[in-house]
């Protein structure tokens, strides 16, 4: 299985969970912390792959002879549109990716255990 076919299949089975109607609210409140935890660790591992594409992108480009200007709007735009998010989104997506992998790396450890937000 492929890495898209895993995250699909995470997906849609986020999608068919329904909501117990009779659960309690303890149990509630328990599934709220557990799909936080798994947004912070997929927040991790978009903050990994963004740092990585970039950094591959950059090199790419800059060799191919693009201005680093032009390269970073490409990135940024790229990471933009994979995520479904404004150009400007995009550019927040990548300064901060760079800086969880390469200034922060225990804040990151913690976003992929899930103990704190990607904010």
């Amino acid at each position: 299985m492929s890495t898209a076919e895993r995250y699909a299949a995470i997906v849609a089975e986020l999608a068919a969970a329904a909501v117990d109607a009779a659960a309690t609210d303890g149990q509630r409140i328990d599934s709220l912390t557990w799909l936080e935890r798994i947004k912070s660790a997929a927040a991790a591992a978009q903050a990994r792959l963004t740092d990585s594409f970039a950094v591959s992108q950059r090199e790419k480009l800059i060799k191919a002879g693009a201005k680093s200007q032009d390269a970073s709007r490409s990135i940024t735009a790229q990471v933009a549109l994979a995520r479904k998010d404004s150009p400007h989104k995009g550019s927040r997506h990548v300064g901060l990716a760079a800086t969880l992998v390469h200034e922060m790396p225990r804040v990151l450890d913690a976003l992929e255990r899930g103990e704190t937000s990607e904010w």
